[in-house]
């Protein structure tokens, strides 16, 4: 399990977290939320959760570790604020009194109105990872798939194309990097070995509050290096939340799913029923899986999103009668040709 705060400049932090959680000593098979499908041997997940919680807006606190330890420290946490404000002198008392073991690490984000410039009170338990080799690059990292991570993000950070806006920066520069572990997942379940699974929640601070991350889809193709123009759909991931789950609808053609990914101490479980597969995103960060001469031959990430509100989405289902289906933008589809098209150029 491993959690990044990444910062770009002075703000605009993300909170990563993804959602797989283990049990000491535990080895089973799960059915990955990612791809719809179990996992051909048992692995070290026994479950997902949301493991990223918003306070009132302003505090944002996340785990990793042993899940019933989590449990109590997350209630603690609740309670303490339950009748109390959130602000400096409160966050600094919480610290004091907190107590926990050596099998969680926790990291703690305050923001608000106290604070300008976007800047975050933050400060953690633990583990942890630091890494500052990238100018304007501040990463702190722990769980089991912490070095691989912060790895993958380093050497990947000059590889954006910096749109000047240091908010969007930040948050494309994280599901870049989301996308990209999730590709694994549609090819090997290795990476469960590692503690990664489930896909990630992306938390991010900006105008003073905490927000999620959401209404965004993983979309997947795989084309031939010699027909670059013919891109053929593999899969579609969408997330959103409710009540703080997550939701996370996968599109496959032959046999969608809706998967309810449950945040820690959920009061109020959801009914699985009462969801439907319909929704639509603006974002959407996309894999394509270039084949040459029969063989797979790399991977190609492009993030497509528009900041118009009255834009059309760039994919929206699409439920006629039993048939049930995916329907895209066309800019968007022209967007992701024009990058293999450039990219095998």
């Amino acid at each position: 399990m491993t959690l990044i705060s990444m910062v770009n400049g002075n703000g605009y932090p993300v909170i990563v977290s993804d959602r797989a959680i283990s049990l000491p000593d535990s080895k089973q098979k799960v059915i990955l939320p990612t791809t719809n499908q179990e996992t051909y041997s048992p692995t070290p997940v026994a479950d997902f959760r949301v493991k990223t919680a918003i306070i009132k807006d302003i505090l944002c606190v996340a785990f990793a570790g042993e899940v019933n330890s989590i449990e109590q420290v997350y209630d603690w946490i609740v309670d303490f604020f339950l009748h109390r404000p959130i602000n400096v002198q409160t966050y600094e008392e919480m610290l004091n009194e907190i107590q926990y073991g050596n099998e969680i690490s926790v990291l703690f984000a305050l923001g608000g109105s106290e604070f300008t410039e976007n800047r975050l009170m933050v400060a953690y338990s633990g583990e942890w990872i630091r890494d500052q080799s990238k100018e304007q690059l501040d990463i702190i990292s722990c769980g089991t798939g912490a070095a691989r991570w912060t790895e993958h993000f380093v050497h990947y950070a000059p590889y954006l194309e910096e749109t000047g806006i240091r908010s969007v920066d930040c948050k494309q520069r994280a599901l870049l990097s989301c996308i990209s572990f999730l590709s694994h997942e549609q090819k090997t379940t290795e990476l469960l070995q590692d503690g990664w699974g489930g896909g990630f929640d992306v938390v991010y601070y900006e105008k003073g509050q905490f927000h999620r991350y959401e209404n965004l889809s993983y979309a997947f193709y795989y084309c031939n290096a010699g027909t670059p123009d013919r891109l053929i759909s593999y899969s579609i991931i969408h997330n959103s939340y409710l009540q703080g789950n997550a939701i996370v609808r996968n599109l496959a053609a032959d046999n969608p799913k809706i998967h309810i990914i449950k945040q820690f101490r959920d009061q109020e479980p959801l009914e699985q029923k009462l969801l439907t597969l319909d929704c639509k995103s603006y974002e959407v960060v996309s894999c394509i899986f270039i084949y040459k001469d029969g063989k797979y031959h790399s991977d190609l990430v492009v993030f497509v999103d528009d900041t118009d509100p009255s834009a059309p989405p760039m994919l929206y289902t699409t439920i006629v009668g039993d048939k049930f289906g995916v329907q895209y933008r066309p800019i968007y589809i022209d967007k992701l040709k024009e990058a293999v098209r450039l990219y095998l150029n």
